[in-house]
């Protein structure tokens, strides 16, 4: 089978999804598998939106090149909401040692 069939199938994108978000659990010292396990999750629905054609001519799945993008559109906008909430999250402690 081809590269092609294997990405352009929901279920697999949910599988990379799911060993993405258990990888972050395990390694706990960087912000760098769960966005893009989350990335990859939004990416299976939106491959399965579009082959039940619920997205029209919006956007078009048709090689395995083409789900990149919106993974790779998905992993940056879940990064950056991670950073503008640790940044708020942060501003709000009222930790006597921070300067």
């Amino acid at each position: 089978m081809e590269l092609s069939y294997w990405l352009l199938l929901p279920q697999v994108w949910v599988i990379l999804g799911i060993v993405l978000i258990a990888a972050e659990i395990l390694d706990t010292s960087t912000i760098f598998f769960l966005p893009l396990g989350v990335g990859s999750l939004g990416n299976a629905a939106l491959i399965l939106l579009y082959q039940r054609g619920a997205l029209g001519d919006w956007i078009a799945f048709d090689a395995w090149d083409d789900t990149l993008i919106p993974l790779a559109v998905l992993s940056v906008s879940v990064s950056l909401g991670l950073q503008l909430f640790s940044r708020r999250r942060r501003s709000k402690s009222s930790d006597i040692n921070e300067y």
